[in-house]
């Protein structure tokens, strides 16, 4: 299993049936949290989400109809809103859609990141590699994709570090129980380095390889 993070453009026509530049004209971002329910057949899907909303705006300056529904306002922070969302096609509208929405029933999971905002549109997705590949092949005809990277996915709290070489691992890990990252410092690079028995400076390459790695793994899409 891998995850693809993909970041999309999606056509005029898709954005005109799901009205994003008329939602992005008062919203600064709508993310994903967790996908509830979701039915191909009938376009439906709940999410739940956090919006947030431009400085002008609140929640009720957004329209959806058509396309959406805000079942309730879970939390608000400032301008952001957490929402339980029920999002539904306008099947009748558009000629295509609901055989379009068909295309997506595929057996892979949606995960996040997933975010709308004005700088891109990112879509996360879980799967085999045959079914990823199913999954860009269908995503194409929605628009183009900009950008794509892919992670390996095994479920485990571990997996945040699957993206380390065998000695990258070691010397994060030794750094954390050595306390390299408490404030202050309970070791400094030189006993690290002698601890892992290493060079110094292949010390330090290798906690900031290993930290620039884990970050972007993190925060891919972001």
């Amino acid at each position: 299993m891998r995850k693809a993070i993909i970041e999309i453009e999606f056509s005029n026509q898709v954005k005109d049936i799901v009205k994003i530049d008329t939602i992005l004209s008062k919203v600064e971002s709508i993310e994903l949290i967790e996908i509830l329910k979701i039915d191909f057949e009938k376009g439906l899907k709940v999410v739940l989400s956090n919006i947030n909303m431009k400085e002008e705006y609140t929640i009720d300056d957004i329209d959806l109809s058509d396309i959406a529904e805000i079942i309730t306002i879970l939390k608000r922070d400032g301008n952001k809103y957490t929402c339980l969302i029920k999002g539904q096609p306008p099947f009748s509208k558009y000629k295509g859609l609901k055989d379009l929405s068909k295309k997506f029933d595929l057996n892979i999971i949606w995960t996040t990141p997933s975010i709308l905002s004005n700088e891109k549109m990112v879509i996360s997705v879980i799967g085999t590699n045959a079914e990823l590949q199913k999954f860009l092949k269908t995503i194409k005809l929605a628009g183009n994709i900009k950008k794509i990277s892919f992670q390996e996915t095994n479920f485990e709290w571990q997996s945040v570090l699957s993206c380390l070489t065998e000695k990258q691992r070691e010397v994060i890990i030794e750094a954390k129980n050595m306390g390299y990252y408490s404030y202050p410092r309970k070791i400094d690079t030189d006993k690290l380095a002698q601890k892992v028995g290493i060079r110094k400076s292949t010390a330090i390459e290798h906690l900031r390889t290993a930290e620039s790695r884990i970050i972007n793994n993190v925060f891919a899409g972001y």
